[in-house]
């Protein structure tokens, strides 16, 4: 999804798009959105390593998720 965005503010980019009342850019906020995607997607990658880790060994589940028991 952060590539799709990122695609769309070069497509905008391209085609000089702006808002219809304020006429800035448009293209930064796209650019934007892309790299929190990104970002987001980083972080649910590390949560879902952290979770596998914690299935394997019962210790490391302990210690991570002692807090939320």
């Amino acid at each position: 999804m952060g590539y799709a965005a990122i695609l769309q503010g070069n497509y905008l980019v391209e085609k000089a798009w702006t808002s219809d009342v304020l006429r800035f850019p448009i293209a930064p906020f796209y650019y934007f959105e892309g790299v929190t995607l990104f970002i987001f997607a980083l972080v649910i990658l590390a949560d879902a390593l952290r979770y596998f880790f914690a299935a394997a060994d019962r210790g490391y589940a302990e210690e991570t998720f002692r807090e939320y028991s």
